[in-house]
């Protein structure tokens, strides 16, 4: 009877095991069948939008640029008759820290300038090379090289060339040439250009991080030299600029990227190691994890939804996408969505960043315009609307709030400024006296 006992003990455990290892299974390939189906139709409906959005159409898509005329190959270029130790220089080092220190509207002390003469003579063609940017607005990798992790191509190349330019307007401000300062500041805010529409998210913070380095020069500059003839182009410049689309390259570069990889990850590629050097090792050892195949394309599905559904409020203006992005839905953080939570936590978390830098750039335009202003009427404008129509078309928004940019008179100058996620925006000028020294006699406005 015992015996009989244990045998029906031992029957309801394996019922009970095995009907639970059934009940897995079927909730997985329940899972999982679901899944595609939901993925095939997030699929069909990206091809119906845009057939050029996978990874190996997207880059290609791109417009050809005319021979001579890609900023990304002269970024190479700058290096090559370069010092191989000129970028570690403890003298550069010290140099762009001095500067740095000072508000844009001093002058370098004399040593600071005999330290930038000798990094010149020493960069030696290098300095051409990087001043040839002024004529090279945009930018493109070779679609070959894809997928390539940015880090390989080489952005420390367009960090030296903006060190070139600086230290070589510092010089060409102190001889008083300040058409050259023009020219350098133009070939320094290309350098960001030259990343153009690359679809590596990394690169696009990149060209976030370069163009508010070519503003802080275009700051200095127009603290210290007078532009003339040089501020309708640089405002021109600095306005469309501030209208490049950078977060939804961004977006669109990492939906292809992410689903290729995911792709590949599937059909059992060895793809780790460059997803290590692209960042996303923990999403790729996560996605080949056994207890994560099921749920692969569901998470698929809602992360090519979810970035579709970004792309399209990155595609608005600036001041229209933060209101946008609050509305996006929200990506559980469970095991369903190893794919998904991560990627949409990364967008939403870097997404102020390129606002920020829509701001910067929107300051820097209306700041030249008040500087025409001032050359032609021989004082500041009252408000920003003053500069409209004639230096202004209308005063931008703030990407943070959708108001008019603010403008506050001071002592010494005037400054344009928005509000940012910490801490104010700002964009600032110095009243002519307030500045180095006066304008050249002849000078044009």
């Amino acid at each position: 009877m015992r015996d009989k006992k244990v045998l029906i003990c031992v029957l309801a455990v394996a019922v009970g095991v095995f009907g639970s290892l059934g009940w897995i299974v079927a909730e997985r390939e329940w899972e999982r069948r679901t899944g595609e189906r939901d993925l095939a139709a997030a699929v069909a409906e990206r091809d119906a939008a845009d057939p050029n959005w996978r990874w190996d159409k997207l880059p290609a898509a791109r417009p050809a640029l005319p021979p001579g005329q890609n900023g990304t190959e002269l970024a190479k270029d700058v290096l090559a008759d370069l010092p191989g130790d000129w970028a570690e220089e403890p003298e550069q080092k010290r140099v762009l820290k001095e500067v740095a220190a000072l508000p844009p509207n001093a002058a370098p002390p004399e040593r600071t300038l005999e330290a930038a003469r000798r990094l010149v003579t020493k960069a030696g063609p290098s300095v051409a090379v990087a001043r040839k940017f002024k004529d090279r607005p945009t930018g493109a990798r070779d679609p070959a090289g894809f997928p390539k992790p940015p880090a390989a191509d080489g952005a420390d190349v367009r960090d030296t060339a903006l060190t070139i330019l600086q230290l070589d307007s510092l010089l060409a401000d102190d001889r008083g040439d300040p058409d050259r300062v023009a020219a350098n500041v133009l070939a320094a805010l290309n350098v960001s250009r030259s990343i153009g529409a690359d679809p590596f998210f990394q690169y696009q913070l990149l060209r976030v991080r370069l163009r508010a380095t070519a503003t802080a020069q275009l700051e200095r500059a127009l603290a210290s030299s007078h532009l003339g003839n040089s501020l309708d182009r640089l405002q021109a410049a600095w306005a469309a600029d501030a209208e490049e689309p950078l977060l939804r390259y961004a977006i669109v570069g990492e939906r292809a990227y992410y689903s290729d990889l995911t792709d590949r990850l599937v059909r059992g590629e060895p793809v780790l190691d460059e997803a290590k050097q692209a960042g996303a090792e923990e999403s790729a050892a996560r996605l080949v994890s056994w207890r994560q195949r099921s749920a692969i394309p569901g998470d698929h599905a809602t992360f090519l939804n979810w970035t579709g559904k970004a792309a399209e409020a990155a595609r608005l203006p600036a001041e229209e996408q933060p209101a946008a992005f609050k509305g996006l839905p929200v990506v559980p953080q469970t095991r369903e969505y190893a794919l998904a939570h991560p990627r949409a936590a990364a967008v939403l978390a870097e997404a102020p960043k390129f606002w920020a830098s829509t701001a910067l750039m929107r300051c820097a335009a209306t700041g030249i315009a008040c500087e025409r202003f001032r050359l032609a009427r021989g004082q500041w404008p009252d408000a920003l609307a003053a500069l409209c129509p004639e230096f202004l078309p209308a005063v931008p928004l703030d990407p943070f709030d959708g108001q008019p940019l603010k403008y506050t008179r001071r002592p010494d100058g005037v400054t344009v400024h928005a509000a940012g996620p910490s801490g104010e925006i700002a964009f600032r000028l110095w009243n002519p006296d307030a500045r180095p020294k006066p304008a050249k006699t002849g000078t044009k406005p």
